[in-house]
């Protein structure tokens, strides 16, 4: 052989180093076709909880909260005073029909109601604030005058000049006052029995 036909040595180390990189790739991507399988999804590092929308629960009220007077007046059970004598009731006390009843509400739970006839007789009803006569202990002012007991009402119970009738009842100073035509003025006994009336209303509206 002539030196022209010879191949040199250098050449074929690299068609051989060709050759055994072809053969890798090629066995390389046969096996990544038939084996691999999609790459799982990065876990998310946002914090675990309830969606942005979700409804928490409510958050309990406070014991004070609870059965609180929302006006803020810190009165309790307000009594109509008004409320406590039917018209017919009026027009049987005073011997004659009314023509004027007349409302006063008070800053606090009570209240007063007058009735008047054409010809002025008239009733009298003042419901005392709470607490007023704290154990319905009845204690009166000596510039109001002499009072005389009154025996169906008690120690609880006393009458005044003008048939004026103090009375302590449901922790409050009350009074009731009778004109009437069946005593021709002052009604004193009127106005005892309308007190004893009243007593036990004010008492269970207390």
């Amino acid at each position: 052989m002539s030196t022209n036909s010879r191949v040199k040595p250098s050449i074929l180390a690299r068609c051989r180093l060709g050759s055994i990189a072809a053969l890798t790739l090629l066995f390389a991507g046969c096996g990544s076709d038939s084996g691999s399988q999609p790459e799982a999804p990065l876990a998310s590092s946002a914090p675990s909880g309830p969606p942005a929308n979700s409804i928490s629960d409510p958050v309990p009220a406070s014991a004070e909260s609870i059965g609180s007077d929302s006006s803020g007046s810190g009165e309790r059970n307000a009594i109509d005073a008004c409320s406590l004598i039917s018209d017919a009731e009026a027009t049987a006390v005073l011997g004659e029909t009314f023509d004027r009843k007349t409302p006063t509400n008070g800053s606090g739970s009570g209240s007063t109601c007058e009735w008047h006839t054409a010809s002025e007789y008239s009733i009298t009803v003042e419901v005392g604030d709470s607490d007023t006569a704290a154990g319905n202990r009845l204690e009166l002012d000596p510039i109001l005058g002499e009072p005389k007991p009154v025996q169906t009402l008690g120690d609880q119970g006393a009458l005044l000049p003008g048939g004026v009738v103090y009375f302590a009842a449901g922790n409050r100073l009350n009074y009731v006052q009778v004109v009437s035509t069946k005593a021709g003025g002052a009604d004193d006994q009127g106005a005892i029995d309308l007190a004893v009336k009243l007593a036990s209303q004010i008492a269970a509206a207390s």
